[in-house]
């Protein structure tokens, strides 16, 4: 499914626990934070455009979101639920 995605909005959170979706970027830019555990700094680790992924390490280690992603530039996503992604990947 293609999301439209608005700036200053943030695709995942670092934390969630309710992992469900992996993520392909259409267009747009966005930018992956870190908040560091032990000073609650935010550190950017990462700037991603078209072509690039995000999310799949929740739904491989059923883990919470390591990292949050913004949107900085307006865009889209495409979102793949956990059962497809799980079934692409197994099957790849």
């Amino acid at each position: 499914m293609q999301v439209d995605v608005v700036p200053e909005s943030t695709v995942v959170a670092q934390g969630e626990e309710e992992a469900e979706h992996f993520y392909i970027v259409n267009d747009g830019t966005y930018q992956v934070e870190v908040t560091k555990t032990t000073s609650s700094d935010v550190v950017k680790v990462a700037q991603l455009s078209s072509g690039a992924s995000f999310g799949d390490m929740a739904l491989l280690y059923s883990t919470t979101r390591t990292a949050t992603v913004r949107c900085l530039e307006a865009g889209s996503v495409f979102r793949i639920g956990r059962a497809a992604y799980i079934l692409a990947v197994r099957d790849a």
